[in-house]
């Protein structure tokens, strides 16, 4: 289990309840403020996923193979299709 904290006046205080027996080894590393913000939403997101309704927020449903976009090549020759992805890198 990760816990986070804050480091002031000498002392890591957690954000929230921790549950280790008194004298329990732990280990600890900062965290750039900069990805501060990215872990609090990641977090946020851990504890709270969005729904299959605001997942799928504007995802239109396509009616046929017409519909998706051309990327499969003309002659429907797998191997010069497999050259072609593998040759974009």
């Amino acid at each position: 289990m990760d816990y986070r904290g804050t480091f002031e006046d000498g002392v890591i205080r957690p954000d929230g309840e921790v549950n280790l027996p008194n004298g329990t080894p732990v280990e600890f590393h900062p965290v750039r403020r900069d990805m501060a913000a990215e872990i609090e939403r990641a977090d946020h997101l851990a504890r709270n996923p969005p729904t299959l309704d605001e997942l799928t927020e504007g995802v239109k449903p396509f009616r046929s193979l017409d519909d998706l976009p051309k990327v499969w090549p003309d002659d429907d020759d797998v191997d010069e299709f497999i050259r072609s992805i593998r040759d974009r890198k």
